[in-house]
């Protein structure tokens, strides 16, 4: 839960970050940051944070798995048991960051459908 409310305020921070004037999101070097600019930088990082935190998500995932099956294979029940639970732990923490990730995916297009519509009325 506390690594779904760190995704969550990364995401955040990093969205509040791309709103400031860094030359390095100037693309075109025109020495000026053009909304679109604004709106690609903003891009890339909610999408490096994405695969971020799937990747972590996933990779928990597999090191239970294979805890698990180390556990069986060793025959220790009360491991095996743990094993279980945090597998099952671990599968409802990757499935969860999915739904957000999909969530915030469908979020942030929506945000930059309004944010070109209201460039085209300018």
């Amino acid at each position: 839960m506390r690594r779904l409310a760190y995704l969550a305020l990364m995401a955040g921070t990093l969205t509040f970050a791309a709103c400031s004037n860094n030359p390095s999101k100037d693309r075109n070097n025109d020495g000026e940051v053009s909304a679109g600019e604004h709106l690609d930088h903003a891009h890339d990082q909610m999408d490096e944070a994405a695969h971020q935190a799937y990747h972590e998500a996933e990779d928990n995932y597999n090191k239970a798995k294979a805890e698990l099956d180390a556990a069986i294979k060793k025959g220790d029940k009360n491991a095996e048991e743990a094993a279980r639970k945090a597998l099952a732990d671990a599968e409802a923490a990757w499935e969860k960051t999915k739904a957000n990730l999909k969530e915030a995916g469908d979020k942030v297009e929506e945000g930059f459908n309004d944010a070109v519509d209201d460039y085209k009325r300018c």
